[in-house]
C-alpha cells in the first residue's frame, strides 16, 4: 500500500495534542484583541442508527438493539439534552468574552442558524439555539423538503460535473487508493471485523443461518460513483461501518456499558477500534481532492461570507461528519486526533469553531478549534461550563503560518476557504 497515501494510518495512532479549555486567553491577549464574531459548523448530536429494524443490523445478531425511542436516523432525546448543554456552554463562553450580554435578544443579522433539512440536524440546531440564547426564539433556517439533503450540505456528485472532470475524479481515486490498496486497507481492519463478529454473536444470527451474511471476509470493496449520489462503499468495509455505527450510538445511549456491547465489557481502545473502521471508510470514499472541493464548496462559501459579515456576531451551521471531513481536507488541516472520543476526527455533536478576533486597528484574525464532548461527557450528560469544558483542539493548516498569538489573518483564511 502506498505509505504516503494511507493517511488513515494516522487515525490509528494517538498523537500528542494539547487540550485547551474553551478558551483560556491571557490578559495580554485580551489587551490586543476582542472577540467580534464566531462561526460554528456542527455535526448533529446522537441519533438513532441509520438501519431500520428488520434490516441488516437486526439480522446479523440474535440480540435486540437498544430502543432509541425515535424513528430511524432521528435525533434521540439524549442527543437533544446533550446539544442543549452544548448551547449553554457556548452561551457562557460568548458572554464571558463580551460578544453578547447575559440574557441577550439578538436583533437583525447578529445571529443566524442554518441546518441541513434532515430531522437530526434541524433538531440539533433547535436544541443548541435554546441553550445558547434562552431569551430569544431563534429561527432555524433550512431549505427544501424535510429529510431531503439540502444543496448546501449535500455530498452528492452533481450533473454539472463535466466528462473531463469525471475522468480526473477517477484518476484521483486510483492514485489515492487502487483496488489493491483498498483490499489491503480492508484486510488491515480484520481485527475490528473479528471483534464485531464476536460482539454480535454473528454465528447465531438469522443472517448467518440463512447464508445471507456469514462473515466480514469480503475485502473487494470499491468506491461507487454516480450522479446524484455521494461516494459509497460496500463489501465487508461497508457492512462493518453499519454495525460499528449502531454499536457506538448504543454505547452513548445505554448506561450499562456491558449491555451496550451485548454482554461484553469492551475496553476504551476496543471502542475506538470500532470508530476507526468508520474513519477508514470515509477517508477512502472522499480521497479525491476534486470531490473534497466539490462537495464542500457551498458550505465553505457560507463560512467565508459569515466571517466577512461585520454585522454578524454568531453563525451556527449544522450538518454531518463528512461535511466536517471535507471542509477540513480542503483547508489542508494538519493531522490531529480526538483522544477522548471514539470517532477519530469527527465525534458525534462535534464542532469546528472559527473565532474572529479584531485588534485595536480593526484588523481581523481567525483562530480555529475543534470542540467536542468527551465519551464520558456524552455518556454521563455532563453539564459544561468554563470550569468544566468540552475538549478543544486548536487546529493548524499546512502552508499557513499563524502569528505569535496563534491566529491567522482573516484574508488568508478567506483565500483558503475559497479554493475551487
Amino acid at each position: 500500500m502506498k505509505g504516503k497515501k494511507i493517511t488513515v494510518l494516522l487515525l490509528l495512532l494517538l498523537c500528542g495534542v494539547q487540550i485547551w479549555a474553551q478558551i483560556p486567553r491571557s490578559d495580554e491577549f485580551h489587551g490586543k484583541y476582542r472577540l467580534s464574531g464566531v462561526v460554528v459548523f456542527s455535526r448533529h448530536n446522537i441519533r438513532a442508527p441509520l438501519s431500520a429494524p428488520g434490516s441488516f443490523i437486526s439480522r446479523v445478531t440474535p440480540y435486540g438493539w437498544h430502543d432509541f425511542g425515535v424513528n430511524t436516523a432521528e435525533l434521540t432525546m439524549k442527543g437533544a439534552v446533550l446539544e442543549t448543554i452544548n448551547g449553554q456552554f457556548f452561551h457562557k463562553w460568548v458572554v464571558s468574552e463580551g460578544l453578547f450580554p447575559e440574557n441577550a435578544e439578538p436583533s437583525g443579522d447578529e445571529l443566524y442558524v442554518l441546518s441541513n433539512s434532515m430531522q437530526r440536524t434541524i433538531a440539533t440546531a433547535r436544541y443548541f439555539s435554546t441553550g445558547f440564547m434562552p431569551m430569544k426564539t431563534v429561527a432555524v433556517n433550512h431549505k427544501g423538503a424535510l429529510n431531503a439533503m439540502d444543496g448546501d450540505f449535500t455530498l452528492a456528485l452533481g450533473e454539472d460535473i463535466t466528462r473531463k472532470e469525471w475522468k480526473r475524479i477517477r484518476a484521483e481515486y486510483e492514485a489515492a487508493y487502487s483496488p489493491d490498496d483498498i483490499r489491503e486497507a480492508s484486510r488491515a481492519l480484520q481485527p475490528v471485523y473479528d471483534l464485531l463478529a464476536e460482539i454480535l454473536d454473528l454465528r447465531n444470527s438469522e443472517a448467518y443461518a440463512d447464508g445471507s451474511f456469514t462473515g466480514f471476509d469480503n475485502h473487494n470493496s470499491s468506491v461507487v460513483l454516480a450522479v446524484g449520489k455521494e461516494p459509497s462503499m460496500g463489501a465487508s468495509l461497508g457492512a462493518a461501518v453499519s454495525v460499528a455505527d449502531a454499536l457506538i450510538l448504543q454505547y452513548y445511549e445505554e448506561p450499562d456499558s456491558r449491555k451496550a456491547a451485548f454482554g461484553r465489557e469492551l475496553t476504551a481502545e476496543e471502542w475506538r477500534m470500532l470508530g476507526r473502521v468508520i474513519a477508514v471508510r470515509d477517508e477512502i470514499r472522499f480521497s479525491s481532492p476534486f470531490v473534497q472541493r466539490y462537495v464542500s464548496r457551498r458550505m465553505r462559501g457560507l463560512i467565508a461570507d459569515a466571517l466577512q459579515n461585520d454585522g454578524r456576531k454568531f453563525t451556527f451551521l449544522c450538518g454531518h461528519d463528512t461535511n466536517i471531513l471535507n471542509i477540513l481536507k480542503v483547508l489542508r488541516t494538519v493531522d490531529y486526533d480526538t483522544p477522548d472520543a471514539i470517532e477519530s476526527g469527527t465525534p458525534v455533536g462535534s464542532k469546528i469553531v472559527f473565532e474572529k478576533w479584531t485588534d485595536a486597528e480593526g484588523n481581523a484574525f481567525i483562530g480555529v478549534n475543534h470542540v467536542y464532548q468527551t465519551v464520558e461527557q456524552l455518556r454521563n450528560n455532563t453539564l459544561l461550563d468554563l470550569a468544566t469544558p468540552p475538549d478543544v483542539i486548536p487546529l493548524q493548516f499546512e502552508g499557513m503560518t499563524p502569528n505569535e498569538d496563534g491566529l491567522y489573518p482573516l484574508e488568508m483564511m478567506i483565500v483558503r476557504l475559497s479554493e475551487s
